[in-house]
């Protein structure tokens, strides 16, 4: 499992999603707050990142919390992470 700390949570998200792009074709840098969508991630692209993250840190993001706001960002998707691990 990997580093729940805010750097850590970010750092883990940054790298699964800069895979999914490098998968894609890009190899430009991904800013922690760029918005997924306009990187190319499709929907399908985003129920695998779901999954991956979840995988990643070995929990279930709550049906409540699935919300394209909250998966727009690295950023996003981490504050999700951290609130469901109790991280704030």
């Amino acid at each position: 499992m990997a580093d729940t700390g805010k750097a850590g949570v970010e750092t883990a998200i940054a790298g699964i999603v800069q895979s999914m792009l490098a998968e894609r074709g890009s190899s430009a840098p991904l800013g922690l707050d760029d918005s997924l969508r306009e990187r190319g991630l499709t929907s399908l692209d985003m129920v695998k990142l779901v999954l991956l993250v979840e995988a990643e840190f070995d929990f279930m993001i709550a049906e409540t919390d699935m919300v394209p706001g909250n998966f727009r960002s690295v950023t996003a998707i981490a504050l999700i992470v951290r609130k469901s691990l109790g991280g704030g």
